[in-house]
């Protein structure tokens, strides 16, 4: 968020945290997770997926370096989300964002 929150005013902050703090969040019925999605999800964080070039995700994703967001927390369908987000395309141009989608468009 830092990169398209760092040219906000002080007023304009106030005007979206009030924004926000209004909206219902969706009401949204999560995927059953099966042994086997959860096993595939598992693999993906540990080992990556070597066969169509993805890293594991636990090479970025740790929470060690604050550059890169810390997965470990994060509810699963905003990671859903946010993985759907990627993989079409559909986020802010950062460099971090660059590295994503070239991982996401393997995946």
């Amino acid at each position: 968020m830092q990169p398209l929150s760092a040219d906000l005013q002080e007023g304009d902050m106030r005007l979206l945290a009030d924004y926000y703090a209004q909206l219902v969040p969706p009401r949204i019925q999560p995927k059953p997770a099966t042994a086997a999605l959860l096993e595939t999800g598992r693999r993906l964080v540990i080992e990556g997926a070597p066969e169509s070039g993805v890293p594991p995700c636990v090479t970025c994703h740790t929470g060690e370096n604050a550059t890169y967001p810390r997965l470990a927390g994060q509810h699963a369908a905003y990671m859903a989300g946010q993985l759907r987000l990627r993989k079409a395309g559909r986020v802010v141009a950062t460099d971090n964002a660059v590295i994503m989608a070239s991982t996401m468009a393997k995946w």
